[in-house]
């Protein structure tokens, strides 16, 4: 699988990098890619295989999470693990089938503190 060169994509690679405070050398290094690979994919010259995208998205993520799991989504599937992506896809499909194992109202919010606060 490859992911399709697009300007989503491009810019959300700059930006990452720019947020991190890496150089397109220092970010391509850490993700064990050359800079060439990097630069292509900023500058949509070809397809992004799984395994830079992997590379890339686990590379970003040790150094933040949240900027990691803000790529757009051709990138972040392509670049997280098959269990990875039933991980992510669970809170949404409970909140899509309306299950919530979390209570509401009084003694849901008393019994979230600890055991003692709900008696």
């Amino acid at each position: 699988m490859q992911v399709e060169p697009s300007t989503e994509i491009s810019t959300w690679l700059v930006r990452a990098r720019d947020e991190l405070g890496l150089s397109r050398q220092a970010l391509a290094t850490a993700a064990g890619i050359s800079e060439g690979t990097l630069r292509n994919a900023e500058l949509r010259r070809h397809r992004i295989s799984r395994q830079t995208a992997t590379r890339l998205i686990q590379e970003i993520a040790k150094r933040d999470a949240l900027l990691a799991y803000s790529a757009p989504s051709p990138l972040l599937e392509a670049g997280l693990t098959e269990a990875q992506r039933a991980d992510r896809a669970l809170p949404m499909l409970r909140l899509q089938r309306g299950d919530s194992s979390r209570q509401t109202g009084p003694r849901g919010a008393l019994s979230e503190r600890g055991p003692d606060l709900a008696r």
